[in-house]
């Protein structure tokens, strides 16, 4: 999708520089018309500045769209569209940024898991589902900061990248979203229902430790979490 749309932004760009070099060639061409031609009339230079200046306005502006719609194209291509959390390419390529600094930082990873999620879409439809997973993006990111990152990490599945905190300081972010989804009554039609959420939590520095490695850690804390009652955090 974001190759497709990227494609006809390029085309509609071309068409748009193509309009703007064939009424400045006319400018040109009416230029040298006065200047060389061989009937001797008087240049209208207001009317030569006027256009030429119309035309440098329009560049900008269809340049600055341009920008801003590759912005848009780029995002569209880094976010989950359901929740509008970033994606795990978005992610990864945060990863690697990170890396390619080689800065010594500190970071905690909250991987996070919607209990018995399955049960939502079976009973209410995946509406309803989809519902859930929208109101549970929504708290998550209520509970972190503004330089903090929250994925969906696949299907009911979710990862928090938490940058120069420690996983202690994680913990209790997991903790507090873990209560406030707990507390939180959905509303589906007539019906009224809760769900909880079970959260693995580690850390450690990047420098020396590939993101990925520290993910598969809180991923084995998140099973640990499951399988001994879910709706809890294990750090």
């Amino acid at each position: 999708m974001r190759t497709i749309l990227k494609k006809i932004l390029i085309i509609e760009c071309l068409g748009f520089v193509s309009i703007l070099v064939s009424l400045w060639m006319v400018e040109v061409f009416n230029l040298f018309h006065y200047l060389f031609g061989f009937e001797k009339t008087s240049i209208n230079w207001a009317e030569i500045y006027f256009n030429s200046a119309l035309i440098i306005i329009i560049s900008i502006i269809v340049v600055s769209f341009t920008r801003k719609m590759h912005e848009k194209i780029e995002d569209i291509g880094m976010r989950d569209l359901l929740t509008g959390l970033f994606n795990r390419r978005y992610v990864h390529e945060y990863f690697e940024k990170v890396k390619e600094k080689k800065i010594k930082r500190f970071f905690s990873f909250i991987l996070c898991d919607l209990d018995h999620f399955k049960k939502v879409n079976d009973t209410y439809g995946h509406d309803c589902g989809d519902y859930v997973l929208k109101e549970t993006a929504r708290i998550m990111k209520s509970k972190i900061r503004d330089g903090d990152l929250a994925s969906r990490w696949g299907g009911e599945e979710f990862l928090l990248v938490l940058p120069d905190l420690e996983a202690d300081s994680a913990f209790d972010v997991a903790e507090r979203i873990r209560k406030e989804l707990f507390d939180f009554e959905f509303s589906w039609g007539s019906e009224k229902f809760k769900i909880s959420m079970s959260f693995g939590v580690a850390g450690n520095w990047l420098y020396d430790n590939h993101p990925y490695d520290i993910i598969t850690i809180a991923d084995e804390k998140l099973y640990e979490a499951k399988n001994t009652g879910r709706n809890k955090v294990v750090c």
